[in-house]
């Protein structure tokens, strides 16, 4: 409906000629815009029409998202550094937000210049919301559909996205779950995938012993039926180690220490964010690049059993507790990126080659045969390519560390045996 302002303007053009008139319906639009308090809107201006598009389309995402902050965001402190730092991240991708019927304004400036006006009304606003609560409900549907079959990887995947989606929005959905009283969608998430852990259970077949560590067969059950995909970390002894479940197989350990009593109990950190297949959904790995911080602590237990020692009272070395350490590490002295994390997480030849492609686009990273090759003002990875292992160690200058596990090696070739290839990464320093 058309304000009163609108109205003594649009009489006004019919006292005047045409020349002029252009402006001054652009005039009434802008005032209708910023005062009728129907849309929300941002602005820039520039000498290039599309870099102005740009730049204002990201100050109405920021804006946004400054109210979705303030509506939604609970966390105990949320500081003006730590808002401004988030918001930042967001604008640099405008995928977590797409609004239906976005609309501009262009008018001309001085100097060669264009102003330009991004805006979207309050109610095709609100069809936004609901389409990313939508993207919420679906992927929560794929996350209880897997749990029903068994593919409690899957199952937490897909709940983690759904808690990352639940960002996107402003205002509640009700998931509805079972045994769940919370209507508030993002701790009612975070209540479901707490009640999957609960209930999983390990076996463990009796470890055996070889020249210099303990190895164990893991079997992983959730309602009593075998558990179908899962990954998870655990401590091995040296460092942080990793084992999956494919189609309800046994996962294999290895302790790099002796165990001294008949029972030893080992702390499990299940994964949950899948960032490899992450890559592939721009709007949940934006999403996940601000709210990475938000962990989840989702632990089982499994005790395993040493059979050639006897039964006896627990020493104090076997009563080791969880791993202070959360799983994927991340050294105090060297925080990965996503990028880093990413490529770590690539186990297939392919899909590295998709992603160094994808990366080298997008001016993330640059690759090279030799370190040389690398810029001074860039970190230095090395990516080793075997028949079947991919391991990506980080180059300080003096040691290599193993980006997945931490374990360091002096030289890069100690890290394979046999015939790989060597791929030199860079990542511009931060």
């Amino acid at each position: 409906m058309l304000n009163k302002l609108m109205i003594l303007f649009l009489l006004i053009f019919n006292s005047i000629g045409v020349a002029g008139t252009s402006d001054l319906r652009n005039q009434v639009l802008e005032a209708n815009i910023k005062n009728s308090g129907e849309y929300r809107w941002g602005e820039s201006i520039d000498t290039d029409p599309v870099k102005a598009w740009e730049m204002a389309k990201q100050d109405l995402s920021q804006k946004i998202y400054v109210a979705m902050s303030a509506s939604t965001i609970q966390t105990a402190s949320e500081t003006e550094a730590e808002l401004t730092k988030k918001t930042e991240v967001v604008i640099k991708s405008y995928s977590a937000l797409h609004l239906q019927n976005l609309e501009k304004l262009i008018i001309p400036e001085k100097q060669n210049r264009v102003r330009v006006i991004a805006y979207v009304s309050h109610p095709n606003l609100s069809l936004s919301f609901n389409a990313s609560k939508q993207k919420v409900r679906d992927m929560v549907k794929l996350a209880l559909q897997a749990e029903s079959e068994g593919r409690i990887g899957d199952a937490l995947k897909g709940l983690y996205w759904a808690y990352l989606l639940t960002h996107s929005y402003v205002g509640e959905l009700d998931l509805g779950f079972e045994g769940i009283e919370i209507k508030n969608a993002r701790m009612a998430i975070s209540e479901r995938m707490t009640q999957i852990v609960k209930k999983i259970r390990i076996s463990s077949s009796p470890c055996y012993q070889k020249a210099n560590n303990v190895s164990s067969a893991l079997s992983f059950f959730y309602n009593d039926q075998p558990i179908q995909n899962i990954e998870f970390g655990y401590y091995c002894g040296d460092y942080d180690d990793f084992g999956y479940v494919e189609n309800g197989t046994t996962a294999h350990i290895t302790l790099y220490h002796p165990l001294t009593d008949h029972k030893y109990r080992l702390w499990l950190s299940l994964e949950y964010e899948y960032l490899s297949e992450m890559r592939n959904r721009p709007e949940i790995m934006n999403l996940y690049e601000f709210f990475k911080d938000n962990k989840f602590d989702l632990n089982v237990l499994a005790e395993l059993t040493a059979p050639w020692i006897p039964i006896s009272e627990p020493t104090e070395f076997s009563k080791t507790s969880k791993p202070k350490q959360k799983l994927p590490p991340k050294p105090a002295e060297k925080e990965w990126s996503t990028t880093i994390r990413v490529l770590a997480d690539i186990s297939d030849r392919s899909e590295l080659d998709e992603a160094l492609s994808d990366y080298l686009k997008s001016e993330l990273i640059t690759i090279g045969n030799e370190i040389s090759d690398i810029p001074r003002n860039y970190d230095s990875y090395v990516e080793i390519v075997e028949s079947n292992r991919l391991t990506l160690l980080y180059y300080d200058g003096s040691s290599y560390k193993n980006v997945k596990t931490g374990k360091l090696y002096s030289d890069y070739h100690e890290a394979y045996s046999g015939d790989a290839m060597i791929i030199w990464i860079g990542v511009p320093r931060k």
